[in-house]
């Protein structure tokens, strides 16, 4: 005695795996979904980014007091985006080396570019702007291999950081 299946292996049979046809009200959910789920994942980001930049100025102001700055140069590592150079006052004079502090891997997960916020105009065209909140970053040349930028350490030490965590 065999026993045949009514429909071949791999097939969906019946269930919530059944094979269904999906209507434009169920793409716009998964739309609105999928939209809610990057903002989401962008504020998590923009939270730990924050965070890293308060958590770096505050290690470099405990050593120099009068730190204004960190110069960083583009990372050759797979998956970081910059390393630490020097930390600098306010009239470029050399402090130290923020491999003395350990704190040199905090610049890998720094943003690339200066992150942008999305601002309508009154011709209702979109612009983008350095987002003020991320005024402790300035991206110098963002060309491949010979990237650089600056970490400000003074704008990055007024981040509120209780604003940031939400539970």
């Amino acid at each position: 005695m065999t026993n045949e299946s009514r429909v071949s292996k791999g097939q969906p049979t019946g269930g919530q795996f059944a094979a269904k046809t999906y209507g434009p009200d169920d793409i716009t959910l998964l739309s609105a979904a999928v939209e809610r789920s990057a903002d989401q994942a962008w504020a998590v980001e923009r939270q730990t980014m924050m965070l890293r930049a308060k958590f770096i100025s505050t290690v470099v102001l405990a050593e120099h007091p009068t730190a204004a700055k960190v110069t960083l140069f583009e990372s050759d590592f797979r998956g970081t985006t910059w390393c630490a150079g020097k930390i600098l006052d306010a009239d470029d004079n050399y402090l130290g080396d923020p491999d003395d502090l350990d704190i040199s891997a905090e610049f890998f997960a720094l943003p690339g570019e200066e992150p942008t916020r999305d601002v309508i105009g009154e011709d209702g065209i979109i612009r983008y702007e350095t987002d003020p909140e991320f005024a402790w970053l300035t991206v110098d040349d963002c060309t491949y291999g010979s990237g650089s930028a600056t970490f400000h350490v003074a704008a990055a030490h007024t981040i509120d950081e209780s604003a940031l965590i939400t539970p």
